[in-house]
């Protein structure tokens, strides 16, 4: 089975929400029959790499962890 990571960040509350998110994903992985999808997420500005989510999806690829990323 594919290992498969969803990444969901909102910086601000104009932007859609991490739920929303979440959905969109969900919905793209069934279409592409994704059965399981680790989900991490960040309330942060993107304009930094130092969020606690991005860095463990981060270390997850570079340890093959991951086949698909949402």
């Amino acid at each position: 089975m594919k290992q498969a990571i969803g990444y969901l960040r909102q910086s601000t509350l104009k932007q859609q929400s991490l739920s929303a998110q979440k959905q969109t994903i969900k919905a793209l992985a069934e279409k592409h029959n994704i059965q399981h999808i680790t989900f991490y997420s960040d309330k942060q500005s993107g304009r930094t790499d130092k969020r606690n989510g991005y860095q463990q999806i981060t270390e997850l690829i570079q340890q093959g962890q991951c086949d698909v990323l949402c």
